[in-house]
């Protein structure tokens, strides 16, 4: 698989058919055989071959999966078939298919290229209320035109996330002299999740004190991936309401409170996952759908 994906990035279609050959012969291969065969075909502009090995995948018994729907969504938007790729994408619920940013952004893209802002409002809602799912940067300038065209209100949302405070004025080159503007927060380059989440994991009352002093402007970008990256759901619940009273203009929502909530289930924490859903109850929050079904599964 390594090999294969190592030739597939480097764009060698004859040496990726040769290996995919030798495996087909070998044993049935995964599904990411046929994604990487399927994405250089569409790289190389082979269509008919990229359908064909599609359909080989389905006979061969091998399950589509989101990255099987991910190439076949990139290649419809990038052959100016946007709208086509919305029907497939529309999907993929009654399929089972996780939909992903990547898929999203694409279809934002295309989208934006052609001017369809009622579909583009559309999917944005999809993003929000459905999957549950945050805006990443490449939907900067889809959104961007969107609101130009006076689409503000469905947008605010999700620019919000782009400029989440105000008062993060700058990010931290390394060059500053130290003198800060007034009231404004100068960003290191960059705070890794992961790795603040392990030293965290204790939850022991130095730990805490230390990140009370290191003044994070919180976001809700920051504390989903914070909260994803917990080990211990112990852990995260603690931070989840920790983080909830820190200063500044952080408040839970929808997606926080998704996050929080689907571990808790998943972890048969009961007591806390109540808890919370006494506040989605009483704040009126609406959850995704996808993460309503995950409760339901783990409770």
């Amino acid at each position: 698989m390594d090999r294969l994906r190592w030739l597939s990035a480097a764009g060698d279609l004859e040496s990726s058919l040769s290996i995919f050959d030798q495996m087909r012969r070998l044993r049935r291969p995964c599904s990411e055989f046929y994604n990487l065969i399927m994405s250089l075909y569409v790289s190389n502009r082979m269509d008919s071959d990229a359908v064909s090995t599609f359909n080989q995948m389905v006979r061969d018994g091998a399950i589509p999966n989101s990255r099987t729907f991910t190439v076949l969504i990139d290649h419809l938007v990038a052959a100016g078939e946007t709208v086509r790729a919305w029907e497939v994408f529309a999907r993929l619920p009654s399929m089972r298919v996780r939909r992903t940013s990547r898929q999203y952004s694409s279809l934002a893209s295309g989208f934006d290229s052609i001017g369809r802002f009622d579909l583009l409002r559309s999917l944005i809602a999809e993003m929000r209320h459905v999957d549950g799912l945050l805006p990443n940067r490449a939907m900067r300038d889809a959104l961007k035109k969107m609101r130009e065209a006076g689409f503000v209100e469905e947008t605010e949302a999700f620019v919000g996330e782009f400029s989440p405070d105000d008062r993060i004025g700058c990010v931290d080159d390394g060059s500053s002299d130290g003198d800060d503007e007034e009231g404004v927060v100068e960003l290191k380059r960059w705070i890794d999740p992961n790795a603040l989440a392990r030293a965290l994991e204790g939850w022991e009352p130095s730990e805490i004190s230390e990140l009370e002093g290191a003044r994070i402007v919180w976001t809700t970008r920051l504390v989903c991936k914070m909260l994803r990256a917990f080990k211990n759901p112990e852990t995260a619940w603690e931070f989840f309401n920790w983080v909830a009273y820190q200063p500044g203009r952080f408040a839970h929502d929808a997606h926080t409170v998704s996050r929080m909530i689907v571990a808790l289930a998943r972890h048969g924490l009961a007591e806390p996952a109540a808890a919370l859903l006494l506040k989605i109850e009483r704040e009126e929050i609406k959850l995704p759908f996808s993460n309503v079904r995950a409760v339901e599964a783990g409770g």
